[in-house]
């Protein structure tokens, strides 16, 4: 799936070989942007599973991811559901990068 910055929501569908049988993936990118909050919370009424990606280069950010994910955390769909959410840290290689230490 191709990403730019976008201020709207990328739908795709994707196909993984090791996954045969289950049919393609529908897969949503949306932005982090603050005005895009809403309709984050509209898409977890269709999703199945949540990949969180965060920029370990930016440091500015990371009160804003603590508290969204925290608030993706705590909502209620999420613990009704059951829903998975996998964390993942993009520019970890780069030397400006936040480590684990965090």
């Amino acid at each position: 799936v191709q990403s730019v910055s976008s201020l709207k929501a990328l739908r795709d569908k994707i196909s993984i070989q090791e996954l045969e049988g289950i049919g393609p993936l529908d897969v949503v990118d949306c932005p982090g942007h603050q005005r895009m909050k809403g309709k984050a919370a509209d898409l977890i009424k269709e999703a199945r599973c949540i990949v969180y990606l965060v920029d370990s280069e930016d440091k500015q950010r990371l009160k804003d991811v603590a508290e969204h994910l925290y608030e993706l955390m705590t909502n209620p769909e999420v613990l009704e559901l059951h829903m998975p959410i996998l964390l993942a840290f993009n520019k970890i290689d780069l030397p400006s990068a936040r480590t684990e230490k965090f």
